[in-house]
């Protein structure tokens, strides 16, 4: 096996103990979906917060790293709005 394949399952298995973590908590978080005939590999852990919690995405991320878990914004704001779709005309569609 040579290097990239090694990274590439270290990277999906850190992301299955995530995400098996995470799905025991579907009420308060979003846990990331692959779309069917797509293959990845995760290089973090995208976690978005239930809008039902009430709670704040800055407040979960300043609890994390007072505990010695770092994390950051991966991705802010609407996505439709940035300079590379200007480009090609989208449509955006609702995941449910």
């Amino acid at each position: 096996m040579g290097r990239i394949e090694e990274l590439w399952e270290l990277r999906n298995s850190r992301f299955d103990s995530y995400y098996k973590f995470f799905e025991n908590y579907q009420n308060q978080f979003i846990v990331p979906q692959t779309l069917d005939g797509t293959e990845t590999t995760w290089i973090c852990f995208p976690l978005q917060i239930n809008p039902d919690t009430g709670w704040s995405r800055k407040k979960l991320q300043i609890h994390l790293e007072d505990n010695g878990i770092f994390s950051r914004v991966i991705f802010s704001g609407n996505v439709t709005r940035q300079p590379m779709l200007k480009i090609k005309s989208i449509e955006c569609i609702q995941m449910v």
